[in-house]
């Protein structure tokens, strides 16, 4: 193939990393952040230790790696601007590895980072799956270099592991397929070469152990709200391995609904699984993708083992552990372009023969069989790409706005819309309290909730306390709850946007007046 590494070529690299540096800035200049961004960042920056860090980590279902940045960029500052700028560097960082070390063609390399998970969703929702994307490519282009970096390869891998779940299912496999590639590409076999077999044996053996650190640390607790559910029987069982059978088509073209108001919904899929004939449809869809990315990678047996290893990891984590959402899936787009990148790249004294042999034709073939499935991606591109300017991605930053105003910058907030009140929380760098969890937090812990009417009783009673000591308390809401109104006599609502946001977590704003006080004057007068 043609990389462009030269010239011309070389120049539209340039000017494709500078587009792509410029597009996603933009887009999170105008990215509204959402719950479980800032979720991360106030666990990462409000901890009290790392004892008290990773103890928290077990409730959120994550490796630690991506807190611990967190936490180091909250050293220098407690802005939220410092961790989208730090998280944007990262998606810059990927960008720049496909433009530079992939060995597909140009046309190829630009159409991966205008995909919709290099654009949107790796790049503008700050969370660790961005990161892992990062390591996993790093560590193909590593193994690809000449010479080849087999040690910093081996690194990269054990740092993806602890990015996240998806991390880890992705970091087996493609260790697994590197292996692999290594005995093909080797004139002996790496199993002859003392030295390198006990590189192999001492990476994978520090691997496992990575690996069994980082499922011991996510299983939730006991208290935790999520729980894992692996019952074969249950009822949704046949629903969630429909629904996960049909995910490798949904990642190539994840193009969104629309709600009815015309609001992107985010997460949505523009083919949605309503009914059992649905399902069936998306389902043999899905197997189609599988096999048709499986013809485009059997050119090289690793590849194709590392195709089939992490789509069976990945999707029977979906189907039978959780099921997840368009963030988590996106890694079946992450395997696919490293298996792809696997097939591609250039042998190395190989002893094997292709799974798949044929002629010129056949390499043709898979070839513009690759372009078009990443061309599918762009479309999603644009429309979250449009969606981003033109809707809220979620009501945080419109409600810390408003209760910023010094009528309302002292008024303790009291969390309805739990947990998406955190959100507000973080913004403000103000604890909110959760009647939820009885406590008072930047960040929800994730346990012993309490739900309906004991929850209402509650925050009832703790605005009654508030305003005993406070002229004004604010009450977070959410939209599909109508009755606040009528809790507190006299409360007011403030102003918001009512369109719908893309992340759907629609929250209301109250403001409570203690009956000794003046009225409160409205932000802004």
């Amino acid at each position: 193939m043609n990389d462009g590494t030269t010239g011309p070529g070389r120049r539209l690299d340039y000017i494709a990393l500078m587009a792509f540096a410029l597009v996603t800035a933009w887009l999170n200049l105008h990215h509204e952040p959402w719950h479980d961004e800032l979720q991360a960042w106030r666990i990462a920056l409000d901890s009290a230790n790392l004892t008290e860090l990773i103890s928290t980590l077990r409730y959120e279902g994550h490796p630690p790696l991506f807190h611990l940045i967190l936490r180091l960029v909250g050293a220098f500052s407690r802005s939220w601007t410092a961790a989208v700028v730090v998280h944007w560097l990262i998606a810059c960082l990927s960008a720049w590895i496909v433009l530079w070390r992939a060995p597909f063609t140009q046309l190829q390399r630009i159409l991966i980072v205008a995909g919709y998970f290099f654009v949107y969703e790796y790049a503008v929702i700050v969370r660790p799956y961005g990161l892992g994307m990062c390591l996993a490519l790093g560590a193909c282009a590593a193994w690809t270099s000449v010479p080849r970096r087999s040690g910093l390869a081996a690194v990269l891998l054990m740092l993806l592991a602890t990015t996240s779940v998806m991390g880890l299912l992705l970091s087996v496999p493609l260790a697994i397929a590197l292996v692999t590639d290594a005995s093909e590409t080797s004139r002996r076999g790496w199993w002859t070469d003392a030295r390198l077999r006990i590189r192999v044996l001492l990476a994978g053996t520090t691997l496992a152990i990575i690996a069994v650190a980082v499922l011991a640390l996510v299983v939730p607790p006991t208290d935790a709200i999520y729980q894992v559910s692996i019952d074969p029987f249950a009822r949704h069982r046949r629903w969630m391995i429909g629904f996960a059978m049909s995910l490798p088509a949904r990642v190539l073209l994840p193009l969104a609904e629309h709600g009815p108001d015309g609001a992107t919904l985010w997460g949505s899929w523009l083919f949605p699984a309503a009914d059992r004939a649905d399902v069936v449809v998306a389902g043999i869809a899905g197997v189609l993708a599988i096999a048709i990315i499986a013809a485009v990678v059997s050119r090289r047996r690793a590849a194709l083992l590392l195709w089939l290893a992490s789509s069976v990891g990945l999707l029977g984590f979906f189907a039978f552990v959780f099921g997840g959402g368009i963030r988590h899936h996106g890694y079946l787009v992450v395997a696919f372009i490293a298996a792809t990148w696997l097939a591609a790249a250039p042998r190395r004294n190989t002893r094997h023969a292709n799974v798949i042999s044929g002629g010129t034709m056949l390499g043709r073939l898979q070839n513009r069989t690759f372009t078009v499935l990443l061309a599918c991606m762009v479309a999603p591109s644009v429309q979250f790409a449009m969606a981003e300017l033109r809707e809220p991605f979620s009501d945080a930053r419109g409600i810390a706005t408003l209760l910023s105003a010094d009528s309302l910058a002292a008024a303790p907030i009291v969390g309805l819309s739990y947990p998406w009140s955190q959100a507000v929380a973080a913004l403000l760098d103000r604890p909110v309290y959760f009647p939820a969890e009885s406590r008072r937090s930047t960040w929800a812990a994730r346990r012993n909730v309490i739900e309906g009417p004991a929850e209402m009783s509650l925050a009832d009673s703790t605005v009654r306390v508030l305003l005993e000591s406070h002229c004004r308390v604010v009450v977070l809401s959410s939209r599909r709850n109508r009755n606040e109104q009528f809790v507190w006599p006299g409360a007011r609502e403030l102003g918001l946007p009512r369109a719908t946001p893309m992340a759907d977590a629609p929250m209301r704003a109250w403001v409570v007046v203690a009956p000794r006080c003046e009225e409160v004057p409205r932000p802004g007068d």
